[in-house]
């Protein structure tokens, strides 16, 4: 019998999210910030090894990339997923996000394929949205149209995206000839039997158009990328706008690149859920989170997934676009990691039937957070539902490990 063995952690770093895990010896990481940066450098330096093979940024909130330069410091990265965000909402996360002027960021946002070339990746893709057009069996993994990207990963079915590589060489931004373009019907495979499965979720056009209109009466012309990059590294262009955004900004929810990470095929799994205490912060063990206060343990389970929504928001209909673009696969899940941190804006209960075999639901704030999060009428439904709700925080992180067997 051959066995395999898995890991994926929430790790401990408060208001913000840095998830690491490991298929096997192939690492990966989804997102790497924190509002809390002495605790993304601890947590880094924990968690993270001389190399990371995949590296995903789910969307570009400060609290979410500004880790990624002390990560790719630790270590080599392989190939760098990033969802395709526009100028325009690239200058609306410059104004509405608590930066603390760090340049670093508003360097990113500039030009983000720039930036992280600077990590010296093996590849860069940069992943678009295309609407799924009619029904579509993805799930049979269809073996055409595969890019080796190391021993161990390949991009399955990933169709090039030509409208988007005519949008980036519209905004000129830097190219480092590693760079690949692509939509989102693909997927990845990891020694042939796990897969990374992305949906590009893109920020509504109501948020776009709310916007537009302050810039245009600010005497900007949205099409002018130039002009648009330009404002989001300097200080005065960017307060000019935010002062006068703020009156009409409500909740910003960005494009956010949702990760499907799971099995090909099913097997016979067993794994643990534990949350961890923190020693990180230097606190005395104890549990501070009433959240979390035991390991759970499932043996044999004939699938295994997890889903990663970043800061997905969930308008009219989208629910149908998530079953129409991973179908099957969704019942799989057995842990969701919730969008925007648990935000009660960022919820629906019929995620709940979505997934109906998704039996451990999760978020990562920071303790006594002033956002709110994770929303308690979100986690009441969950708990209601005999589900059970994990929570990393500042002081306890998120686990699970398992074996493989085929």
């Amino acid at each position: 019998m051959q066995t395999a063995r898995f890991s994926f952690g929430i790790n401990p770093i408060g208001q913000g999210l840095f998830c690491s895990g490991n298929i096997d010896d192939v690492s990966w990481v989804y997102d790497c910030g924190s509002e809390k940066k002495q605790l993304i450098k601890k947590s880094i330096n924990h968690a993270v090894k001389d190399r990371i093979d995949i590296l995903i940024v789910s969307h570009f909130d400060y609290d979410h990339v500004n880790g990624l330069t002390d990560l790719a410091r630790k270590a080599k990265i392989g190939i760098i997923f990033i969802p395709y965000v526009e100028p325009l909402e690239r200058l609306l996360l410059s104004i509405t996000r608590n930066a603390s002027n760090d340049a670093n960021y508003y360097n990113f946002l500039y030009d983000p394929i720039s930036f992280l070339s600077n990590f010296e990746p093996e590849k860069i893709v940069v992943v678009g949205h295309r609407e799924v057009v009619g029904h579509r069996e993805r799930e049979s993994f269809i073996e055409s149209k595969k890019e080796e990207v190391s021993e161990n990963v390949d991009l399955v079915y990933m169709q090039e995206d030509g409208s988007l590589k005519k949008q980036l060489e519209d905004e000129k931004s830097q190219r480092c000839g590693k760079e690949k373009i692509y939509n989102d019907l693909g997927f990845v495979t990891i020694k042939n039997r796990w897969i990374m499965k992305f949906y590009n979720k893109p920020i509504t056009e109501a948020e776009k158009n709310r916007f537009v209109h302050v810039l245009k009466e600010l005497g900007f012309d949205e099409n002018d990328k130039a002009s648009i990059k330009n404002a989001i590294k300097s200080d005065y262009m960017r307060e000019k706008i935010k002062s006068a955004y703020k009156s009409v900004w409500k909740r910003l929810n960005t494009t956010s690149l949702v990760l499907y990470c799971g099995l090909t095929t099913p097997c016979k799994v067993d794994f643990l859920v534990e949350p961890v205490i923190s020693k990180l912060c230097g606190l005395i063990p104890c549990h501070q989170n009433f959240f979390n206060n035991c390991c759970y343990r499932r043996n044999a389970t004939p699938y295994f997934a997890i889903l990663l929504l970043g800061d997905a928001e969930f308008g009219k209909n989208e629910i149908n676009k998530y079953k129409g673009h991973f179908g099957k696969l969704l019942s799989n899940i057995v842990f969701m990691l919730m969008a925007h941190h648990g935000s009660r804006y960022n919820w629906k209960n019929e995620l709940i039937q979505l997934c109906p075999n998704c039996e451990y639901w999760g978020a990562s704030t920071g303790f006594s957070n002033k956002y709110g999060h994770p929303a308690f009428e979100v986690v009441l439904k969950i708990l209601m539902e005999n589900k059970t709700f994990l929570n990393s925080t500042e002081f306890n992180g998120v686990y699970f490990e398992g074996i493989i067997k085929s």
